[in-house]
């Protein structure tokens, strides 16, 4: 449930105009420091999130959520593996769905 939560959220800032998604799109948001939360698809490679990083020095929370297939199918493309939120509300939303997700697996 609190996925579905977070993936809501996501679409909201994709509305606001608040989201970029791919790679290309989020390194440079992350040059401009712009971005407010990264969200990697959890078999997203670690050799692109490394590119994705190359030459930024930034401390922008990192999530991990669903396969790259199954964001790309969410927001109309084939694969989709890195999301960046450009807005510090709706990143805030978004962890306090994260957090409220590991203390309910917690409680399983």
């Amino acid at each position: 449930m609190w996925r579905q939560k977070i993936i809501k959220l996501i679409h909201l800032s994709r509305k606001a105009g608040k989201m970029a998604a791919g790679h290309s799109s989020v390194h440079a948001m992350l040059e401009q420091g712009k971005v407010a939360l990264l969200i990697f698809a959890e078999d997203y490679s670690s050799g692109s999130e490394k590119k994705i990083f190359k030459g930024i020095e930034t401390e922008v929370p990192v999530i991990r959520l669903g396969t790259c297939a199954e964001l790309g199918s969410e927001f109309g493309r084939d694969s989709l593996g890195v999301i960046a939120i450009l807005d510090s509300n709706f990143a805030s939303g978004i962890l306090k769905y994260v957090e409220q997700g590991r203390q309910e697996e917690a409680e399983e």
